[in-house]
């Protein structure tokens, strides 16, 4: 990654994060300009993507649910999430493994290929 994907705050550090609401599946899937693009299967209704979208960073951080905030953002696509109890040098780090897809919640390139029982689909992947 060449720019950070987060912020420096007083209270932790804020990342700028692109969800998908309703997605197939959820999955840390690249960057969307200067911020983490995510999808989450959880429909946007009574806060249940926001929710899904904390327990998917969580697994892809390796942090507790309760390391991070949606700060700004809670009814939209572009949100800023407050993760607390890491040092930017880390989350970078983390953001780093999350984004090339070895994370927890990260999607591999295979993935599609092995849910569909290892067939490839019509247009060969």
């Amino acid at each position: 990654m060449t720019r950070p994907l987060f912020d420096v705050a007083k209270e932790g550090l804020v990342l700028r994060v692109r969800v998908q609401p309703g997605a197939g599946s959820s999955a840390v899937v690249g960057l969307h300009g200067d911020a983490l693009k995510v999808r989450v299967a959880a429909p946007p209704v009574s806060g249940r993507a926001n929710d899904a979208l904390l327990e998917l960073l969580a697994r892809a951080l390796g942090v507790p649910v309760s390391a991070l905030t949606v700060s700004a953002g809670v009814t939209g696509r572009d949100k800023r999430v407050l993760v607390t109890g890491l040092d930017d040098v880390e989350l970078a780090r983390r953001l780093e493994v999350a984004v090339s897809g070895d994370a927890p919640g990260a999607r591999s390139r295979g993935a599609r290929t092995a849910r569909r029982g290892g067939r490839p689909g019509p247009r060969g992947g």
